[in-house]
């Protein structure tokens, strides 16, 4: 069984209020795309990042991982990462957003089980919030929360599967889904769920950043 991942690295630092893209911030020593690329190395045979034509060849040079451009949507990205790992007989693929280092490694090598008799497996976590629809500035319904999940990274699916998925939809001009699951069940196909980890958060802010900070030095990732 031969495994991949893609990891998506292609921010350049306009909603973290930064100079630098987030994937370089710092994180208790170390980047925080080191964090994810760590996670991965020793699970799968092959790794591709995808990033922002810019910092193509730094990523290159500073982690010594293989780096594709990506495009001009997260959808197009993810689809550059597939068409790279193409021809190289791959079984299954993790695609992950480098802004989440804090998965642990169980939950990758979990995800990766699933998939064998699954086929796509994404992992989720409930709301413990109250949820309402808004338009106009009021509120025009509410939404059951016991129904409603937070999607997670990485996602994890048979290859020829999602790739079909984003050739077709490359093909009818729809670029702009937001998540690989979406692509699964715009082919009709089903997405199985696990419990995530509320500690794998998405560093978007700086303040995110000091969360993760957080739970590292008190031991809780």
């Amino acid at each position: 069984m031969k495994k991949a991942a893609i990891i998506l690295a292609g921010g350049i630092g306009k909603r973290f209020g930064s100079e630098i893209p987030k994937q370089f911030a710092e994180l208790n020593k170390k980047t925080v795309i080191e964090y994810s690329i760590e996670k991965f190395c020793d699970v799968v045979d092959e790794m591709v990042v995808v990033s922002h034509i810019d910092y193509v060849e730094e990523i290159k040079n500073r982690y010594n991982v293989k780096v594709v451009e990506g495009g001009r949507t997260r959808q197009l990205s993810v689809k550059n990462g597939l068409d790279n790992l193409s021809g190289r007989n791959i079984d299954y693929v993790a695609i992950h957003d480098s802004a989440r280092p804090l998965v642990s490694k169980e939950m990758v090598v979990k995800l990766f089980d699933i998939v064998i008799e699954k086929k796509a497996v994404i992992p989720v976590i409930n709301s413990s919030s109250s949820l309402c629809r808004v338009k106009d500035g009021v509120v025009s319904g509410y939404l059951c929360r016991e129904e409603i999940f937070f999607i997670q990274t990485p996602q994890v699916f048979e290859y020829n599967l999602i790739y079909e998925a984003h050739k077709e939809a490359y093909l009818k001009n729809i670029f702009d889904f937001t998540d690989d699951s979406q692509l699964i069940d715009f082919i009709g196909k089903k997405v199985s769920v696990i419990t995530g980890e509320e500690t794998n958060i998405k560093i978007t802010t700086k303040f995110d950043l000091e969360i993760a900070e957080n739970l590292i030095q008190k031991g809780l990732v």
